[in-house]
């Protein structure tokens, strides 16, 4: 596949294997404006190409450089009765922290049997590009 490159108005060619950080952070003010008013263009197109394929995945299609995995988002739902039973066993400190796994890193162990009682989950699709 070749690789997209992008040409700036004064005749500038990027291609996208150099657009490291380190490049970005190189460039000159001129630069950077210009690469962030051109990825303004950029990121829907992206993002449009990356629904499309979704969508051809969930239609059976296969590619060669893509998977589609499924995998299981944790949640626990943001209503009073959790935030009072958090906030009187835990804490302030619980607020803070929406996903269970920031908990668990937290309050260790001891927060488990709590979160087991109120989590949620719900099965996600992840787009994988090689």
């Amino acid at each position: 596949m070749n690789e997209l490159k992008i040409v700036t108005e004064f005749g500038e060619i990027y291609g996208m294997s150099q657009l490291t950080k380190q490049q970005i952070a190189n460039m000159s003010n001129e630069q950077l404006e210009e690469f962030a008013y051109i990825s303004k263009y950029i990121e829907p197109t992206f993002k449009a190409a990356k629904d499309e394929l979704k969508k051809r995945f969930e239609s059976g299609q296969k590619f060669n450089h893509a998977q589609y995995t499924e995998s299981m988002r944790t949640t626990i739902p943001d209503n009073e009765k959790n935030k009072q039973a958090f906030f009187k066993k835990y804490g302030l400190d619980a607020f803070a922290i929406k996903t269970p796994k920031q908990l668990k890193t937290k309050f260790g162990e001891d927060i488990e049997a709590d979160l087991d009682k109120v989590t949620v989950y719900k099965p996600t699709h992840i787009l994988n590009l090689k």
